[in-house]
């Protein structure tokens, strides 16, 4: 059992212990800690086996190999940085990071269980047109769709989506800012609201990087539903109780945010279940908004979503059910 990841602090530590709960050790591969002299990794292909790959630390005298039997819990790993002090040698560390990545990624050539499979998760991972295409073409209600740069295309857009009331102005990817008052803090970019007007004199600033331009539809409440195998756990999120958070839940005001488990109808329930055996994915999160016509319209779907704050809020056994999961694939199931 090998966990792949950085997240350690997060979702991907309460799937560990609860490995750990039912017996299990799980080895650990942090990516930042490659470029460390003291671990190794090598990955072998050749003719007479399947690939496989082995990771040391010399140091803690740690030995994890992935191979054809493995079973691998893979969430948002790090790549590393190498540190240099001259400002003419970055460039040769920005190289060494690259290379690194392209290790991390090369792991997907050994034939064992992911959550999730390469062929998955690259497809998903960021890219909300992809995920738009899938769950409208297994008949979940989506939401009309425009990315521009142009000036001309988002003025003429935002008076066609907008109508009489407002837009919603989004990112294609999710990009953390850093502050530079304070370099370990940083900032999302999420959802706006925009009226017709605001929108319009926006405009110009659009020829600087393309964005997602989508009419804004009013709610009642929203969804994340989380997928692990063929469960399915679904959440209830008030979003429209909070001033913060109405726009965009992931501005977290979770103490005005009421959070609660909730019933998927069947047809729903089905046509995830279809996304996720469509794309391969193992593991998603989906995120759905309930308008006020109580229709579930898709927002976007992400391969590696958190999930440890609905487990708090909810008791969801999702931790659990990723568990299961990796020790079936252990068993062949």
């Amino acid at each position: 059992m090998v966990v792949i990841s950085d997240d350690l602090d997060g979702s991907a530590s309460i799937v560990v212990a609860e490995l750990q709960s039912r017996g299990w050790a799980p080895q650990i591969i942090e990516g930042e800690r490659l470029a460390l002299p003291s671990v190794s990794m090598e990955i072998i292909t050749s003719a007479s086996g399947p690939p496989s790959a082995v990771c040391t630390d010399a140091e803690s005298g740690q030995r994890i190999v992935i191979g054809p039997d493995s079973r691998v819990f893979r969430r948002q790993p790090a790549v590393p940085t190498v540190e240099v002090r001259d400002e003419e040698y970055r460039a040769v560390a920005a190289y060494c990071t690259e290379q690194y990545r392209g290790m991390l990624e090369s792991l997907f050539v050994i034939p064992c269980a992911w959550m999730n499979p390469a062929s998955a998760d690259r497809k998903l991972d960021q890219n909300k047109q992809y995920g738009n295409s899938v769950a409208q073409s297994v008949g979940i209600s989506t939401i009309p769709t425009v990315i521009t740069d142009s000036p001309a295309s988002w003025r003429r857009h935002v008076r066609r989506l907008g109508g009489s009331g407002a837009i919603a102005v989004k990112p294609l990817r999710a990009w953390p800012v850093t502050l530079v008052e304070d370099p370990e803090a940083w900032v999302g970019i999420y959802t706006t609201r925009l009226s017709v007007a605001e929108a319009l004199d926006f405009g110009e600033s659009i020829s600087f990087a393309p964005v997602i331009l989508q009419p804004y539809i009013e709610k009642q409440y929203e969804l994340r539903v989380t997928v692990v195998g063929r469960e399915i756990f679904a959440c209830r999120i008030d979003s429209q109780e909070s001033e913060t958070a109405c726009t965009d839940w992931r501005r977290y005001d979770l103490a005005n945010t009421p959070h609660t488990p909730y019933e998927l109808g069947v047809d729903l329930s089905d046509q995830i279940l279809h996304f996720m055996a469509l794309t391969g994915l193992v593991y998603a999160a989906f995120d759905f908004i309930v308008d006020l016509s109580g229709e579930p319209i898709f927002v976007e779907v992400n391969p590696c979503g958190q999930f440890g704050w609905i487990e708090t809020l909810t008791g969801l056994p999702i931790s659990g059910s990723i568990a299961s999961w990796l020790l079936d694939a252990a068993d062949g199931r």
